[in-house]
């Protein structure tokens, strides 16, 4: 009897070269330099996504700060637009009155008419002295 040999099928023969393929050490050095990739391109993306929200909060702190602040602007500007503050203004600056008023003018308390005895001593200015001198004085004196 002829010997027969058994043929495998070209599907069989397929899954084993895949098999054989994957199972090689360069299909492996691919796929673990390929997720070393991703990883690396991921963690980049999750540090530029962590600054980019760090940004975010401080500028959102900085338009709180600035709405604050043009607030008060705003409050400061009303108060200057207003009659109270342009009649106090106008009294303090300009010396005008209103009709219903009356000035008195007081004497400055600033100035004293009687030392009350008190020798007044005026102070004698400070001695200029060269910059060598001064050395002199610091070591020898």
């Amino acid at each position: 009897m002829p010997k027969t040999r058994k043929r495998k099928s070209r599907s069989t023969q397929k899954k084993i070269s895949v098999k054989a393929l994957l199972r090689s050490r360069a299909v492996l050095v691919f796929v673990v330099f390929g997720i070393i990739v991703i990883g690396i391109s991921l963690t980049k993306q999750i540090i530029r996504k962590v600054e980019i929200n760090q940004q975010i909060t401080g500028l959102e702190e900085e338009i709180a700060l600035l709405d604050e602040q043009n607030a008060d602007l705003n409050g400061l500007l009303d108060y200057f637009n207003s009659s109270s503050f342009q009649e106090k203004e106008a009294r303090k600056k300009l010396g005008l009155k209103d009709e219903s008023e009356t000035v008195v003018m007081l004497p400055d308390t600033s100035i004293v008419p009687d030392a009350g005895g008190i020798e007044v001593v005026a102070e004698q200015p400070e001695e200029v002295v060269s910059n060598p001198k001064k050395w002199h004085r610091y070591f020898f004196n």
